[in-house]
């Protein structure tokens, strides 16, 4: 053949084509997929790196055959079609396996009839090129790929090293598929060892159940672990992964409760892979179809727990753990080995919580065992003054009366107070007063801003206009007899239309007056002469949209006279809760019926002031109760006066920004004893009102005695 000259382009092409392999060789090896996924992969660029006819990929564990992992037209060859054992290609990659070194079989070559069958031999008509894949110098695959025996000595030789370069590199991903392989064993143990752990901290059956169903959820790796126990002959679901409470009376749970109790009747555990099982008992057939439908599980296993005894043989099941996988429907292979593990340690604490359960009065015994551990030695004596003592004191607090008093929140504020609420619906359009500045009566505090009424208003001047020109027009008006001047010569239309433009301005110009009036009510005014007393009232209303009937602000009258001509008083609103306004009623019935002008006797103490305390009596108690969303339970308003107030002096001052505003700058309240306290309005107060002579152990464990009677005696 004459020869032919090659074009270096095409050997440079050449060249970056395999860097290219190698380099994806080489980024396959660093990455976390499936063993069958790199398998492929790498196998299909070693063979076209050296354009080879065909491959595979081997592995082996242990002493086991060598498996067969991938294959790319290896079975043109004819190698796979041998018998087991039979011909000579197993020997010849167990010698591979063996010795951990790259060689090439030429084709038909290797021991013949009578010879050394485990030598191995190539039955093909393809040279065999073995290169071993090794970690740690151990063989754990081996590449066998189909070679053109035509090709030249010194490039199957090229070829034979170059494989092996590949396949180091592929060892890459074995060496790093242990690596991970061994950090999750590492993290199985901590986690088997946390599980175990937790399982035995608790002898209570529920609380174990609950701790392996959750614990042992993220050991198996499934999407739920229920725990079932059996109590006399039934079972009952104690324990599902993820809900701290379980709705016995749900379908699911009844469901489980079925499925577990005919798979602990057949003694068997149960595993169900989406696939129909004929083999079952009808039984445990019909529960699990019932389940599945229900929960929509597509994996599912259930695991009888067993008692272990003395000689370790496994006893009668006393319950079972069920996992289930709702999404992945592949992961039957590794949940089953996984339960077991949970199910083996598991069951021991069950076991163990179950027989302490069974103990007969295991709280009393325990007490019992408790008190005499405690009780021995010289502590007899000491035992029996303690119970002298509490004897003694028993005998006091029932023999002792106190008084007894029921308290309450509240506020301290002035008697005389207005809401001023929005008249009109509307948007805020200017607040004209601040927090604490004195207003009068009819002082403008707030104006509204209704833009539907402006715009009306405006339609009512237009439709005045239009029909005032429409009079204007005829230059006449009506006589006294209804009949339009201008003479005899005025058209009958003309005077129809004059009276239509006269009717249509009187019905709009009444229109409009009604209208200005309601914009008049958009200005709200002080009922009262008093103090703002809202907090920050241009920052909470400026802008705000509002609507009839709304709260706005709130005035009250600090001094001077009310509307009766009395001094203005400053009195405690209290906010009682319901469950204490009985002794409170009792009392006053008591008071009423012996005819005592003297009222209820009441005590408060200020926020401000904690440290002093003042002398008050009620004067009115609310006859209807109210839900408060403060304190979140019902309430009854009770007022009560103060008794140690002479009365409420309050200064003003300037406003800083405008001198023709004035604002309350201190209130003070003078007291009996001729000194002064400075007092915040609606200052915050607690309040006790006398109920009473009662026995000193009822007073001061009076809520615990009512919370025994509601909740346990009732």
């Amino acid at each position: 053949m004459p020869d032919q000259s090659i074009d270096p382009r095409d050997v440079e092409r050449t060249r970056q084509f395999i860097r290219q392999l190698v380099a994806e060789i080489n980024q396959l090896s660093g990455a976390d997929i499936p063993p069958q996924q790199f398998y492929g992969e790498f196998l299909q660029r070693v063979v076209q790196a050296v354009a080879a006819v065909g491959g595979a990929v081997w592995s082996r564990e242990g002493n086991s055959p060598p498996r067969l992992q991938h294959q790319v037209n290896f079975a043109m060859s004819g190698l796979l079609d041998e018998a087991a054992g039979a011909g000579g290609h197993v020997p010849l990659l167990l010698n591979s396996f063996a010795n951990g070194q790259a060689k090439l079989i030429p084709p038909q070559s290797g021991a013949g009839a009578g010879a050394d069958r485990d030598a191995g031999a190539n039955q093909s008509d393809w040279s065999l090129l073995l290169a071993p894949m090794q970690v740690d110098k151990q063989t754990l695959g081996v590449v066998e790929l189909l070679l053109d025996p035509n090709r030249r000595p010194t490039a199957l030789e090229n070829a034979v090293r170059f494989v092996q370069e590949l396949c180091d590199i592929g060892a890459g991903y074995l060496k790093n598929r242990q690596l991970r392989q061994m950090l999750s064993q590492q993290h199985l143990w901590s986690q088997l060892e946390s599980f175990v752990r937790e399982i035995h901290s608790s002898l209570t059956p529920k609380e174990v159940s609950f701790i392996v169903a959750n614990e042992g959820k993220r050991m198996v790796s499934c999407d739920r672990l229920s725990v079932a126990l059996v109590y006399g002959r039934k079972a009952v679901v104690e324990g599902v992964s993820g809900q701290e409470v379980i709705e016995r009376k749900s379908t699911l749970v009844q469901l489980m409760t079925r499925l577990c109790n005919t798979v602990l009747q057949s003694g068997e555990n149960l595993l169900y892979t989406g696939e129909q099982r004929d083999d079952l008992p009808p039984a445990v057939r019909d529960a699990l179809d019932d389940f599945v439908a229900e929960s929509g599980s597509k994996v599912l296993a259930v695991t009888l727990l067993r008692t272990i005894d003395k000689e370790g043989a496994a006893g009668k099941p006393f319950g079972c753990l069920l996992g289930e996988q709702l999404e992945d429907a592949t992961a039957g292979g590794s949940l089953v080995p996984r339960m077991e593990v949970v199910a083996q340690h598991g069951a021991i604490a069950l076991s163990n919580a179950m027989a302490h359960y069974r103990v007969f009065m295991l709280p009393v015994w325990r007490a019992v065992g408790n008190a005499t551990e405690w009780m021995r030695g010289n502590r007899l004596a000491k035992v029996a003054v303690a119970v002298g003592g509490i004897v003694l004191v028993t005998a006091l607090m029932i023999l002792i009366p106190i008084e007894l008093r029921m308290q309450g929140k509240g506020k301290f504020l002035p008697e005389t107070r207005r809401i001023v609420y929005a008249e009109e619906d509307g948007v805020v359009d200017s607040v004209l007063v601040k927090e604490g500045q004195i207003v009068r009566r009819d002082d403008l505090l707030v104006e509204l801003r209704n833009e539907q009424l402006l715009l009306e208003l405006n339609n009512r001047n237009n439709e005045i206009a239009r029909a005032q020109a429409a009079k204007d027009s005829f230059g006449a008006s009506l006589s006294p007899d209804g009949q339009a001047s201008g003479g005899p010569n005025r058209p009958p239309e003309s005077s129809a239309q004059l009276i239509i433009a006269l009717n249509d301005i009187k019905t709009h110009t009444k229109a409009r007056d009604l209208i200005q009036k309601r914009l008049e009510t958009s200005k709200v005014r002080s009922p009262i002469d008093g103090m703002i007393a809202t907090w920050e009232p241009q920052m909470r209303l400026r802008r705000k949209p509002v609507k009839r009937g709304e709260e706005l602000l709130t005035v009250s009258q600090v001094e001077g006279k009310d509307a009766d001509g009395r001094d203005v008083r400053w009195v405690l609103e209290i906010k009682m809760p319901e469950h204490k306004m009985g002794h409170i009623r009792r009392s006053e019935s008591a008071r009423v019926a012996r005819n005592d002008p003297e009222k209820l006797k009441a005590y408060f103490i200020l926020s401000s002031h904690p440290q002093k305390q003042f002398s008050a009596h009620v004067e009115m108690i609310a006859t209807t109760a109210e839900f408060d969303q403060d304190l979140k339970e019902h309430i009854v308003m009770i007022r009560i006066v103060p008794e140690d107030v002479v009365r409420i002096r309050v200064e003003s001052e300037d406003d800083e920004t405008d001198p023709n505003i004035k604002r309350v700058s201190k209130v003070l309240m003078e007291l009996q004893d001729g000194t002064s306290l400075p007092l915040n309005p609606q200052a915050e107060v607690r309040a006790k009102v006398d109920c009473g002579k009662w026995s000193m152990g009822y007073v001061l464990f009076r809520e615990m005695f009512e919370f025994v009677y509601e909740t346990i005696i009732f």
